[in-house]
C-alpha cells in the first residue's frame, strides 16, 4: 500500500495497492482511492490466506479522518467497493489483525482513545466496540493475534512531554455464540452456553450473573438461595437462613412471618381481627376479644367462645344453632349418654 503518483495509472495521485513479485517488480496495482482531494494518511495490511484486506485513514477537505475498509483477491483485483468501517467523524491510525477467521481492527477516536472490535472476513462489525485504556494513548499501535486472543500494544505519551509508558490490552477471543443470544464469547459474553448471560442483559432473578458485570460469576447477593428452600431472596424469600420460611410456606403459630407477607400468625381473617394482641392463629377465639385465653375444658376452643366451655367439645357442633354445642345441649334434638367405665349401653 502506497500513496503517491502511480506511472501505471498517467501520474494520477491516489492510495494505490499493488502486488510485488519475487524479484520485486510490481505485478500489478491498482488504485483505492484518489488523493487529489482528500489525503491518505495511515494504512494497514493484511493477508488471510486467500485475499488480502487494507484499511486506511482518509482525512477530508474538514481536515478531520474517516476510515476504510477495501478487499482484494489474490491476483490484486478488488472485491467489492470500499466501504467506511466506522462511521465516525475523527476516526484515525487504523491496524488489522487476521485470526484465521476474522479480523480484530484497533483504532484511535478524536478523544485519544484506542478502540477495538471484530470484523468477519468482509469487513462487517460483528462486536460492539471495546475501549482499551485512557486518553493520550497515541504513540506506535500494534495488534497481534496470539492464537486464542489479541494483544494490543502502545506508547502512551501522557499529559505530558515528560511522562509516558508502554501498555498492552489482551483480549482473549474464542469467537463463538454457542447459545445464539447475539453476544460473542470473546468479548461480550461470559457465559456463551447460555443466552440470558452476556454483557448488558437485564439482571433477572435467576441465581445467576446475567450482565456480566465485574463481579461474575459471583451470584448477586439477592439471588441467594442459602438454606436451600427453592425460594430467593430477589424471589421475597424474607428469611434466607431458614428453610421453614419463603412465600410458598404454610403459616402456623410461631411468632414468625412463615410465608414472608409481613404478617405474624395470620388466618384468613387477618392478623389479630379481634384487637386482643393474640395472633389470630394463635388465638382461641380469633373473633372474640379474649386476652386471657382460658379454655377450661382444654378442647382447643376457648372459653369466651366455646359453646361447651365446661365440657370438652372440640368439633363445637351444634345441631340446632342455638349457641350451646351438642356435648351440653339437652334440647338440641340429641340424646347424649355420657358415662365412663361402663363397656355396654342398653336402650
Amino acid at each position: 500500500i502506497q500513496e503517491g503518483d502511480d506511472a501505471h495509472h498517467g501520474g494520477q495521485p491516489g492510495l494505490f495497492f499493488a502486488r510485488i513479485d519475487t524479484t520485486g517488480q510490481v505485478a500489478s496495482s491498482v488504485m483505492i482511492a484518489p488523493t487529489h482531494e482528500n489525503i491518505v494518511a495511515l494504512s494497514t495490511i493484511k493477508w488471510t490466506g486467500a485475499e488480502y484486506a487494507v484499511a486506511w485513514e482518509t482525512l477530508q477537505d474538514t481536515a478531520q479522518s474517516r476510515l476504510y475498509f477495501a478487499s482484494f483477491d489474490s491476483s490484486g483485483s478488488p472485491i467489492g467497493t470500499p466501504f467506511e468501517v466506522t462511521g465516525f467523524l475523527g476516526d484515525e491510525k487504523p491496524q488489522l489483525e487476521w485470526t484465521g477467521t476474522e479480523f480484530g481492527f484497533t483504532w484511535q477516536r478524536s478523544d485519544a482513545i484506542i478502540h477495538f472490535k471484530r470484523l468477519n472476513a468482509f469487513g462487517a462489525t460483528i462486536s460492539g466496540l471495546v475501549q482499551l485504556g485512557a486518553p493520550f494513548n497515541r504513540e506506535n499501535r500494534q495488534l497481534y493475534w496470539n492464537g486464542t486472543g489479541f494483544d494490543s500494544v502502545w506508547g502512551s505519551a501522557g499529559p505530558t512531554s515528560s511522562e509516558g509508558s508502554i501498555r498492552i490490552a489482551r483480549l482473549g477471543c474464542d469467537c463463538s455464540d454457542a447459545d445464539n443470544d447475539g453476544a460473542m464469547s470473546c468479548l461480550d459474553d461470559c457465559d456463551d452456553s447460555n443466552a440470558g448471560v452476556y454483557s448488558g442483559a437485564p439482571e433477572i432473578c435467576d441465581g445467576l450473573a446475567n450482565d456480566c458485570n465485574g463481579i461474575w460469576p459471583t451470584v448477586p447477593a439477592d439471588e441467594a438461595d442459602a438454606d436451600g428452600d427453592g425460594h430467593r431472596i430477589c424471589a421475597n424469600d424474607c428469611n434466607d437462613s431458614d428453610p421453614l420460611v419463603h412465600p410458598s410456606a404454610p403459616e402456623i403459630c410461631n411468632g414468625v412471618d412463615d410465608d414472608c407477607d409481613a404478617l405474624v400468625d395470620e388466618d384468613a381473617g387477618g392478623e389479630d381481627s379481634d384487637g386482643d394482641g393474640i395472633h389470630n392463629l394463635c388465638d382461641l377465639c380469633p373473633s372474640n376479644f379474649d386476652p386471657a385465653q382460658a379454655d377450661t375444658d382444654a378442647d382447643g376452643a376457648g372459653d369466651a367462645c366455646d359453646n361447651c366451655p365446661a365440657i370438652y367439645n372440640q368439633s363445637q357442633s351444634d345441631r340446632d344453632n342455638d349457641g350451646e354445642g351438642d356435648r351440653c345441649d339437652p334440647d338440641d334434638a340429641y340424646v347424649n349418654l355420657l358415662f365412663g367405665g361402663s363397656t355396654s349401653i342398653a336402650w
